[in-house]
């Protein structure tokens, strides 16, 4: 093990302090794939997230809010779990979105019984039509710019989209891409409502490199990759792609490598780990004609 050159993992939270202890006394690069918690790898200059940061998740999402002229200017609400993970990716938005000059108006945790709060918010009627359909709200019709909801509970995000459905505004919705995969809310929606997702994992379909991906998974496996199983392994493919060039490059400490250059990406937008133990870069996804696309890239 002291001869390996690079340890891919833990999956598993219990085995990390175990790994990132042997990291370290060995100076053995260990890169992590899945998970977006630096504390994974903290204090271990030999640690790397492959995925980005909660941190950097929720400040790559405020600029993105930030930098779009029409819902940036407006004013703009928070809800988050009652979760570090939650916490952490929210109070990281609010920090940066209000340093960019974005209104946030409420910054509320929501917990799994009283998610209800969320209607009650916004979507508490003041005013009816002549067939006692809501037509205003508590908080006005058109005031809100935008709603990041820093949570991948379907308890919470379903009550956002259920709210803002009822409001029949433009009110974007923030929010992350494993929302497209858990099934709690029809595709529909996502292509009909005002949706914008932070996406490090997005792959487009018509990419050269995912089609070879897909042909090798059916040929070992007899089966098509579906849901959690083709994110994982997607994401596994792209980075031994990643990495396996990276070494090619720059040798067993690709940290003096990646800390200079953007890495390009193979089947993903590419990775910046420039500035930090994990990749930096965030692209982010919107449903356009049918079509899911990169909208913008922080």
């Amino acid at each position: 093990m002291r001869n390996t050159d690079l340890i891919i993992g833990p999956l598993l939270r219990e085995d990390n302090a175990q790994i990132q202890e042997f990291s370290i006394a060995n100076k053995v690069n260990v890169v992590n794939p899945l998970t977006n918690d630096l504390e994974m790898v903290k204090g271990n200059p030999f640690g790397f997230l492959f995925q980005p940061s909660y941190e950097k998740l929720g400040e790559k999402s405020a600029q993105y809010l930030a930098n779009d002229p029409q819902h940036g200017k407006k004013k703009c609400l928070v809800f988050y779990g009652a979760n570090v993970r939650d916490s952490v990716l929210a109070w990281n938005f609010i920090r940066k979105a209000e340093e960019l000059g974005v209104k946030v108006i409420l910054k509320q945790e929501v917990f799994k019984e009283e998610s209800n709060k969320i209607t009650a918010v916004l979507a508490t009627p003041t005013e009816f039509d002549e067939y006692k359909a809501p037509i205003q709200f508590t908080i006005p019709k058109d005031s809100i710019g935008a709603i990041f909801v820093a949570s991948e509970d379907p308890m919470i995000y379903t009550k956002v989209v259920s709210a803002v459905e009822t409001r029949k505004d433009n009110t974007l919705i923030i929010g992350s891409e494993s929302w497209m995969d858990n099934g709690s809310i029809d595709l529909m929606k996502f292509q009909r409502m005002n949706f914008v997702f932070y996406a490090p994992n997005y792959v487009s379909s018509a990419n050269a490199y995912y089609q070879d991906f897909t042909q090798r998974f059916i040929k070992e496996h007899g089966r098509a990759p579906s849901s959690l199983s083709l994110s994982y392994a997607r994401i596994g493919y792209e980075l031994m792609l990643v990495l396996g060039h990276a070494l090619k490059k720059y040798g067993v400490y690709i940290q003096n490598g990646l800390a200079t250059e953007v890495q390009p990406g193979f089947q993903m937008q590419g990775f910046d780990f420039r500035g930090g133990n994990y990749n930096q870069s965030v692209p982010f996804v919107k449903f356009s004609n049918g079509s899911l696309d990169v909208i913008a890239t922080y």
